[in-house]
């Protein structure tokens, strides 16, 4: 079985701990409690993101992708007005969207 093609964010210079808050925060203000089994589903998976980022390296799964980048620009929109570091965080992302991705079989 062909397993998806992951995208690796390494937790360096405490951008890690900065996209773990922001997943939190999208995640609960996204998709709160009692939504639809979609909508839990998709926090559930941010909520599990953001403690992998906190702890250190994080794999994605390319179909979350979408959803993190939503994350960042909700987050830096709304709560942080610090578009460089917003750049930041999606050029970090873009940057292993554009790499080959590997399949593991």
């Amino acid at each position: 079985m062909m397993r998806r093609p992951r995208l690796t964010f390494e937790n360096s210079d405490g951008r890690g701990e900065q996209l773990a808050e922001l997943m939190r925060r999208y995640a609960h203000t996204a998709y709160p409690p009692g939504g639809s089994e979609c909508a839990a589903t998709s926090r559930e998976t941010l909520l599990d993101y953001a403690a992998k980022a906190a702890d250190g390296s994080l794999a994605i799964s390319s179909r979350q992708l979408p959803m993190i980048k939503a994350a960042i620009k909700w987050y830096y929109a709304e709560i942080v007005d610090d578009t460089m570091q917003r750049d930041r965080l999606l050029n970090a992302f873009q940057k292993h969207a554009n790499m080959p991705k590997s399949k593991d079989m």
